[in-house]
């Protein structure tokens, strides 16, 4: 087991993680409800969705997403905000996709474009939690450039902890 996997198992996560640690339980408890809510009411009956259903349903489950994060940037600002509309996709350790989804901050929207995205790709992290490279800076976008940059932490730590084996 690796050291950032004890550290995960350990509690370490909540200090990667954006917000407190007690917001999290509420919000995961949440999310297994919707999903028992669909599955368990709305899917009872195994069929083929319709087209139509299925665009209603991708309608709904987004709007409810688009709600929750209008409330994260009320409630905790607009770099939480960044954090939550910022996609990763991770493959063998490695970043190799960023993705700011939404951006509505007055300042820094250069932090959508590849030229500031394309230097996740292929970042890993280090023994000691931190990104294998330096990130450059956009002025007036430092708090989204910080707040993207320990996403892609969170995003690399959570990747090591699915992959661990488990003892």
């Amino acid at each position: 087991m690796s050291f950032m996997t004890v550290a995960l198992l350990a509690g370490g996560l909540s200090a990667h993680l954006p917000g407190p640690a007690a917001l999290w339980v509420p919000f995961g408890l949440a999310v297994l409800a919707l999903v028992a809510l669909d599955l368990g009411l709305f899917q009872r009956t195994p069929r083929e969705p319709t087209t139509r259903q299925a665009l209603g349903w991708s309608a709904v489950w987004f709007g409810l997403t688009v709600l929750f994060g209008a409330a994260v940037v009320a409630t905790r600002g607009p770099a939480r905000g960044v954090e939550f509309f910022t996609g990763y996709v991770v493959e063998q350790a490695a970043i190799t996709r960023t993705a700011i989804l939404i951006y509505r901050e007055s300042r820094g929207a250069e932090v959508r474009h590849p030229f500031f995205t394309d230097q996740f790709k292929g970042a890993t992290l280090k023994r000691d939690g931190a990104l294998d490279r330096h990130i450059d800076g956009i002025t007036g976008a430092t708090l989204s450039v910080h707040a993207i940059s320990a996403l892609a932490r969170v995003a690399l730590l959570l990747d090591e902890a699915a992959r661990a084996k488990p003892p």
